[in-house]
């Protein structure tokens, strides 16, 4: 009985091995994108940080510009139809060397005894003052004009310094009811003290309450 002669087998070109020439190609290419990638990834590092910076830097501004609307808003306020308040409720000025319209001192009955608290009161005064000094925000209770010492700072000069501070009062700018209101304009605008290209500027526009 013969043996079959063996046949041959045949490699379709499906299974051909890969070229010299295309492994060269292949290795060229992944280099290229290897070389975008490391040249991409700091400058998107680099802007992410950037936006988280300046995300935070307007979320500690707003708080603080809330807290400021919020007393100019009540300036003014006093309970009962007989109440003893002054008038002056809304003083806008600036510290020494400062740019006008820096600092601002309201009045409002916080207790609602009908009268505001002298800023020399103790415990309960009710005049607050913010005023901008030698690049930060400085807050104070109990104060009587904006030249006064003891202030207390708002943001930490080390790590924001603030670059402008303005109140501006348009008296009986806006109706409600019966009675003008005041309109007033509110800035804010700082930077990181560490990367001063990180900066913000909050402007508000609003009406008072009582005055």
């Amino acid at each position: 009985m013969k043996e079959r002669s063996a046949v041959p087998l045949q490699r379709s070109s499906h299974q051909r091995g890969i070229t010299l020439p295309e492994m060269m190609i292949a290795i060229s290419i992944s280099s290229l994108i290897m070389i975008g990638a490391a040249q991409t990834y700091p400058l998107l590092r680099q802007q992410v940080a950037f936006l988280s910076q300046s995300g935070r830097l307007d979320q500690v501004m707003r708080q603080v510009m809330f807290r400021i609307e919020k007393d100019l808003r009540r300036a003014g306020f006093c309970n009962g139809s007989n109440g003893s308040c002054k008038e002056n409720a809304i003083t806008i000025a600036s510290k020494s060397g400062e740019p006008a319209g820096s600092c601002v001192i309201v009045a409002y009955d916080f207790n609602q005894n009908g009268k505001w608290e002298v800023p020399s009161h103790p415990t309960e005064s009710e005049y607050f003052g913010y005023r901008l000094r030698r690049g930060a925000l400085e807050g104070m209770r109990g104060v009587a004009n904006c030249q006064e010492s003891g202030w207390g700072k708002l943001l930490d000069p080390q790590e924001i310094v603030v670059t402008r501070f303005l109140v501006v009062r348009q008296p009986g700018a806006a109706r409600t009811g019966a009675a003008k209101k005041s309109v007033f304009r509110l800035q804010l605008a700082g930077h990181w003290a560490k990367h001063p290209k990180i900066h913000r500027q909050i402007s508000l526009v609003f009406v008072g309450y009582n005055r």
